[in-house]
């Protein structure tokens, strides 16, 4: 499967997931359009949180992660980089779970 659609399969199935554990939960993600990649964000209208996924042409078999909170203006933003085959609805439900349940 390639990239991009793996990525969009794990947003999607991540959200359901979330939703269906965490009753009430206003969650939502999708794609984003960059240029030489593929990326989505993971909203929660909860805590304000972000979580960012991203894959770089140039940098074949891996992506990077990353939370951020939508309201504080931090342009200085951690994240990690994972392997691809890591970029599954497992890796995208801990991140929610532990930035989008405070």
């Amino acid at each position: 499967m390639a990239i991009g659609q793996q990525m969009m399969m794990a947003v999607a199935e991540s959200v359901s997931v979330f939703t269906e554990l965490y009753d009430g939960a206003r969650v939502s993600g999708g794609p984003l359009n960059i240029q030489g990649g593929y990326s989505a964000v993971l909203d929660c209208a909860h805590t304000n949180n972000r979580i960012i996924v991203m894959t770089a042409d140039s940098k074949p078999g891996e992506f990077a992660i990353a939370v951020a909170n939508k309201k504080d203006g931090n342009d200085d933003v951690k994240h990690e980089v994972l392997p691809e085959s890591q970029l599954t609805t497992s890796t995208l439900l801990t991140y929610m779970e532990a930035h989008f349940t405070m």
